[in-house]
């Protein structure tokens, strides 16, 4: 055999083992094995994966956002509302009913829940989660509270501009939270100032075709005290009225109801 044939026989050799024992990385020109990929397509799916279902809180309460939320208590309120800093409430809330309700605004466009704390007279101690929504206003009861104080059980003879005795049976059931189920809730008034005291709206409610409900609570001024009666609140397209109480100040914030026309303004 020539010197030339076996140079060439030396060179195929040579090729031969460094092909044989090559590291496998030349292969990494395509896909990676299996294993490699997992953890990257696990990632991305975990990325794309939707928010969890969040349950409501404990003591979770959805209030309005752009209307006065109602809050009525069995006892007068001792302490609170109390937030945390930062709670995205409107001004200070207002106190009703010789402090057994109170009335409170949030922020337009809030959506975080946030913590409420209230301390009664009889030791009761209630912690709410508040959660702000694009809602009419609400009214929230605790502990099978009512909104009229025990001395408004008594209806006065509404005034009324058609005498109907359908009108003072509507009545009773409005000032016993009691109404008929085809009233629906309706957008608030605006409120109203007098000299002494502000007439501010609670809740209102239409049957859709002939009577609208609402029940308001006078608020008085810093430091006035005002004697009022039920005919004081009429004009025209009120079908009948009533207060529970003749005296505003600031132990006492009667309610006015007032039964009218739909579609009066």
């Amino acid at each position: 055999m020539s010197r030339t044939s076996n140079l060439r026989t030396t060179k195929a050799l040579i090729a031969c083992l460094a092909l044989a024992y090559a590291p496998s990385v030349v292969l990494a020109d395509g896909p990676l094995p299996e294993q490699e990929q997992a953890p990257v397509r696990n990632a991305s799916t975990s990325a794309a994966a939707p928010e969890r279902f969040a349950p409501p809180l404990e003591n979770e309460v959805v209030v309005s956002d752009r209307d006065f939320n109602h809050f009525v208590f069995p006892a007068p309120i001792v302490n609170g509302p109390i937030f945390p800093a930062g709670s995205p409430v409107l001004g200070k809330p207002v106190y009703l009913s010789n402090n057994q309700q109170f009335l409170l605004q949030v922020e337009p466009g809030a959506d975080k829940p946030f913590n409420m704390i209230v301390e009664l007279q009889n030791g009761a101690v209630y912690k709410f989660w508040l959660r702000p929504r694009p809602v009419p206003g609400v009214t929230h009861r605790v502990g099978g509270a009512s909104e009229t104080r025990a001395s408004a059980g008594r209806i006065d003879t509404p005034i009324t501009a058609s005498a109907r005795a359908a009108d003072v049976e509507l009545m009773k059931r409005l000032v016993s939270g009691q109404l008929p189920e085809e009233f629906e809730p309706q957008p608030l008034p605006p409120p109203a100032r007098f000299d002494k005291f502000s007439v501010i709206p609670l809740a209102s409610w239409s049957d859709g075709v002939s009577r609208r409900v609402t029940t308001y609570s006078l608020v008085a001024a810093p430091g006035q005290t005002a004697v009022v009666a039920a005919p004081e609140f009429y004009r025209p397209g009120i079908t009948a009225i009533t207060v529970d109480g003749d005296v505003v100040d600031v132990a006492n914030s009667p309610t006015l109801y007032v039964i009218e026309e739909a579609g009066n303004e």
